[in-house]
């Protein structure tokens, strides 16, 4: 007679071990292809509590930030709307930062739309992508392009940093309470699409 608790028992064994194995083809290779993370992340659910499985892997290439719910980034305030457009000013620190829910495994474009910038801020910006300088700009207008390159070691999150040179208090009005907020620039849209696509 079959002991079903030992069969399930060996096949959670087997499951462990082809997981710790991709683990070490992954760091070996400095690599992961999007199948593997797929593979990776289905042995997880199946060993359930045993291992820690990431439900929040969402793998696409397409991404665009809704500016009227909560995300998960760094530095924004509250949403605002100036009657036509929603916007989150950056602040109180330089550094402001969006988690893309985003897998870098082909050439993306992204495209970061801005409305006013505070008070004597300049409007110099540097982007990063996952820790790295991407790009900068001087007299940023309405929005920047930027080209985002293939990872080398694939991710569930891309990491967009949008650095200014400085922040500042808005003036007090005439009447009423000053703002006490320190503000970098509005944030008015963030769009990540494959190149030569769009959303």
């Amino acid at each position: 007679m079959t002991n079903t608790g030992e069969n399930q028992g060996d096949i959670k064994e087997l499951l462990k071990e082809v997981l710790r194995r991709l683990d070490r083809l992954g760091k070996a290779h400095d690599l992961l292809s999007k199948d593997t993370l797929y593979i990776k992340e289905a042995l997880k659910l199946r060993l359930g509590n045993e291992v820690e499985a990431s439900t929040s892997l969402h793998l696409t290439s397409a991404f665009k930030l809704d500016l009227t719910q909560d995300f998960d980034g760094l530095n924004w305030y509250y949403l605002e709307n100036d009657g036509k457009t929603n916007f989150r000013w950056s602040g109180p620190g330089l550094l402001s930062i969006v988690y893309a829910p985003l897998i870098r495994d082909r050439p993306l474009h992204c495209r970061i739309s801005f409305g006013a910038f505070a008070r004597d801020v300049s409007k110099s910006l540097v982007i990063f992508v996952d820790g790295a300088l991407n790009a900068s700009y001087t007299n940023v207008t309405d929005y920047v392009d930027l080209c985002i390159p293939p990872a080398r070691v694939l991710r569930s999150q891309t990491e967009i940093g949008i650095l200014t040179e400085s922040v500042t208090q808005p003036l007090a009005p005439a009447s009423g309470e000053a703002d006490q907020r320190w503000l970098g620039f509005q944030l008015s849209g963030l769009e990540v699409f494959p190149k030569d696509s769009r959303l």
